[in-house]
């Protein structure tokens, strides 16, 4: 018998764990659901296994090309559409007459075999694996008969009533049959939609109930309680995957440590703690029972409460996370910082130094930060933060010269109007032109800047604390040296001061909106024959817009193609039946080409994969990069190519969407005919955490064609890597691409280590 594990799921309720991870791919100690999954199938012989994918599923494929897993067949079933009930139908054609349908997000230990020989004896459309409800946070209950068979069924847990006293286990046997009585629409889900309608109309759905562990994984508190379980089926063990006694730490089973892991005298591992591979932990800190990601660092006397602190995380000294609180991936938390139980810091966000995170709010008192890597400056002062943009405006202008011209905007938050303000009354007091465009997206911003000729602009985010992105004409970052001029002046409130002759004046510069989507329009100047694009977005005005210019364009009949804007509007990726999932390098690529093909220059970062330099040299095209932390004039004639507006597909993704369909219509072709004019090229990241001098580091590595601006280049025969330190001092990051995923994943991975051993004294 065949196996379908549904893991398209985005895990909502699990977020931040799963923002840059999908579920399968979580690890419990030390292990990925999704083995502990398929090690349950093997058991009972089954080796025939299709993962249904959505959500992450470029990162799930990448992580069984890496790994040497001895199975005799994984497909893959790549379904964009919302609703394991979709999923399932994707795969309808790959499956024998029964199939085993497994919910990607459990961990289980039972024998299947005795639900397959069940379901043959019940001769069953659908047979459920059952176990005793014993609480009301389960999934969904079911009513079963004395015959076994399924005659009602709640998955709202409100209703849960003593007669529905058998709890699902996401685990069930599924007859071909069904497809003939029950559609399987998109964006029904399996257990609420379709499960009810088999049990009402035909009737023939059984369940077998058997008490097995089984551990689904919902939120943080069931990620911890999981992981707990699994531990304690070990309870006098320590298991250990590093080569070290750990003097001087204390160690109370049982605890999971993974490889490499580095543990601190005066340290205290308490029992259901798992330390995951690469971890640091330094002097006096504490965990009690919670999970260290990969890579993770906590610096002395931090206190981890049954939380989870995901991959690549920096701690500073003294920070205390609470009970099932989150810190998501690549975050870095400031020194003597609190976050609050069950509250949850997102990936890669940088929270000051004596700040509180509670569930609702930052706040306390901190020295402020700095411009981060993607231009945004942070404010989570929330009892000052009007008189902190007041002052960060004036900061602003004080590295600019008096006259120069800045737009700004915000988003729809209310708040967000009073940071506005306070920011556009710092800039004219320092002598600025401001160009109000008022509501708006990043990327209206962004065009607007070039299209009233600005010297610079400034966008207003306010959801729990206030952010400001700090941008150059056309969205490029700033010169490096402007963002110390902006962080020295705030911090030492070494602000300019103006007559009031000189004072900037305030300017409505709304119409630049107008002008955003009229560019835009220049791609789409006519119906499309034989396309169907669809674009969806975070946020409503992106989604909006995209709705008025795409929508009246479409033919109804033709390919469909799905584009998903990131939730800055800065990228895209797409899909479409026949391509599956296409990242945004592979898009902006193209962009790339269509640029080349229409005889116009392309800037991009130096840490852009080397496709766009094959595409130049293939197509004769002009290319140009310039350093995403620029420290001089040397990249100036690339950042001025990056400032127009036939650069601005780089940084819009709904540019690029245009760009992209206006090519597809104009020469008649399939999504994957043009595709197919662009190189295929992988690429990954790592985040190392670092302090110290980098000169050493970057000495070894660098290759002596190296200019050193950007940090430094290593190649081999198939990749390259781009190493560069993080704005802040407390890191360093690594680009790195190849022709293939796990050669990229593998350069990546021995830098990591390399660094590692250059840092240590």
């Amino acid at each position: 018998m065949q196996a379908i594990v549904l893991c398209g799921g985005r895990g909502e309720r699990l977020m931040p764990l799963t923002a840059r991870t999908p579920a399968p791919l979580l690890r419990i100690a030390g292990k990925e659901v999704i083995l502990y999954q398929l090690s349950q199938l093997e058991k009972s012989n089954i080796s025939e296994i299709t993962l249904a994918l959505g959500y992450g599923g470029d990162k799930i494929k990448s992580f069984f090309s890496a790994i040497d897993k001895n199975l005799s067949e994984i497909s893959f079933s790549e379904c964009e559409a919302i609703g394991t009930a979709t999923a399932i139908e994707k795969a309808y054609n790959k499956l024998d007459d029964n199939f085993i349908v497994i919910e990607g997000n459990c961990v289980f230990d039972c024998d299947i075999k005795s639900l397959i020989n069940y379901h043959n004896d019940k001769n069953s459309l659908c047979t459920l694996l059952v176990r005793k409800a014993d609480n009301d946070n389960e999934n969904a209950f079911v009513k079963v008969d004395d015959n076994g068979k399924v005659c009602g069924i709640l998955s709202q847990t409100s209703n849960h009533t003593v007669a529905y006293d058998k709890a699902l286990s996401g685990i069930c046997i599924v007859n071909k049959k069904v497809f003939d009585e029950i559609p399987f629409v998109n964006g029904l889900d399996f257990v609420n939609d379709i499960l009810p309608k088999i049990i009402s109309d035909c009737g023939e759905v059984y369940a077998l109930e058997k008490e097995f562990d089984y551990h689904k994984i919902l939120t943080p508190y069931e990620f911890i309680s999981c992981q707990g379980k699994i531990l304690y089926k070990n309870r006098d063990k320590i298991i250990s995957k590093t080569d070290s006694n750990f003097n001087g730490v204390t160690i109370l089973p049982p605890c999971y440590i993974g490889k490499n892991v580095t543990i601190e005298s005066g340290t205290v591992i308490e029992k259901g703690a798992v330390i995951d591979d690469d971890a640091v932990i330094k002097q006096r800190s504490r965990i009690n029972g919670g999970y260290v990601g990969k890579n993770a660092v906590l610096k002395p006397m931090c206190e981890i409460e049954k939380a989870v602190i995901c991959q690549n995380v920096c701690l500073e000294k003294g920070v205390k996370c609470g009970e099932y609180s989150v810190v998501g991936e690549s975050s870095h938390i400031g020194e003597n910082s609190e976050i609050s139980s069950v509250s949850k810091v997102w990936a890669e966000r940088k929270i000051q130094s004596n700040t509180i995170v509670n569930e609702k709010y930052f706040t306390g008192n901190f020295k402020q930060g700095h411009i981060d890597e993607d231009g945004w400056y942070t404010i989570c002062d929330t009892k000052n933060t009007v008189l902190s943009a007041l002052k960060l405006g004036q900061a602003v202008a004080s590295a600019f010269n008096i006259g120069d011209k800045i737009v700004i905007g915000y988003t729809a938050e209310q708040n967000a109007v009073y940071m506005h303000n306070a920011l556009k009354s710092g800039l004219a007091a320092g002598g600025i032109d401001v160009l109000d465009v008022g509501e708006c997206t990043l990327t209206q911003l962004m065009y607007s800047s070039f299209f009233c000729n600005a010297e610079a602009g400034i966008f207003i985010k306010v959801n729990t604390h206030c952010a400001m992105n700090i941008f150059a004409k056309n969205g490029i970052l700033l010169e490096r040296q402007t963002e110390l001029d902006v962080e020295k002046a705030y911090e030492n409130e070494s602000f300019r001061t103006c007559d009031f002759s000189d004072y900037g004046v305030s300017m409505n510069s709304e119409g630049a909106k107008l002008a955003y989507e009229s560019y835009i329009k220049t791609y789409c100047n006519r119906k499309f024959a034989k396309l169907n694009c669809e674009i969806r977005a975070y946020d409503k005005a992106t989604a909006g817009l995209s709705d008025r210019i795409f929508r009246p364009l479409n033919s109804l009949n033709g390919e469909r193609i799905v584009f998903h804007i990131s939730d800055d509007g800065k990228k895209c990726s797409a899909y479409s039946d026949l391509t599956g999932n296409v990242s945004w390098e592979k898009l902006s690529a193209l962009g790339i080409y269509i640029a080349f093909e229409k005889k116009l220059p392309v800037a991009v970062p130096v840490t852009y994969p080397t496709s766009a330099d094959t595409l130049a040299e293939n197509s004769n095209g002009r290319l140009y990069r310039f350093y995403n932390c620029s420290c001089g004039k040397m990249d100036l004639s690339a950042r001025r190519i990056a400032q127009r507006a036939d650069n601005l597909f780089m940084r819009d993704g709904v540019v690029l969407c245009a760009m992209i369909c206006a090519y597809i219509n104009d020469y008649g072709l399939s999504f994957n005919e043009v595709l197919k004019m662009v190189p295929d090229i992988y690429s990954t990241q790592r985040f190392v955490s670092f302090s110290g001098d980098y000169s050493k580091i970057f000495k070894a590595i660098r290759e002596k064609n190296d200019d050193g601006n950007e940090g430094a280049v290593v190649r081999d025969k198939n990749s390259k890597a781009v190493v560069r330190p993080l704005k802040n001092g407390n890191g360093i990051m690594i680009f790195a691409e190849s022709k293939s995923c796990e050669m990229a994943a593998e350069l990546c991975d021995n830098l990591s280590e390399k660094i590692k051993r250059l840092q240590t004294p």
